[in-house]
């Protein structure tokens, strides 16, 4: 198990959409007893994307992403996914 941890931890390329850039970042937590806590998976899009996101989602325009605008982008994210069998 500790060499897929480890193998899981080593950073990859991640291939995106060729007109948004990705920093992807993914994490294993092990416990005190060294079991596996919690899994991590953070990603990071480009300045440009993030800009479209926000103007698109921005509804009250206070250059700020609302607890409702992120679930609206989480929405269209998971909808978006499903299309793949993602």
């Amino acid at each position: 198990m500790a060499i897929s941890l480890l193998l899981l931890g080593m950073p990859t390329n991640t291939f995106a959409h060729p007109h948004i850039f990705v920093d992807a970042k993914f994490e294993a937590v092990a416990a005190p007893d060294g079991s596996l806590q919690e899994l991590r998976d953070t990603w990071q899009f480009d300045e440009v994307f993030s800009s479209s996101v926000l103007l698109d989602y921005d509804k009250n325009r206070n250059n700020a992403l609302d607890p409702a605008e992120v679930a609206a982008v989480a929405k269209t994210v998971r909808e978006s996914l499903a299309q793949y069998n993602y």
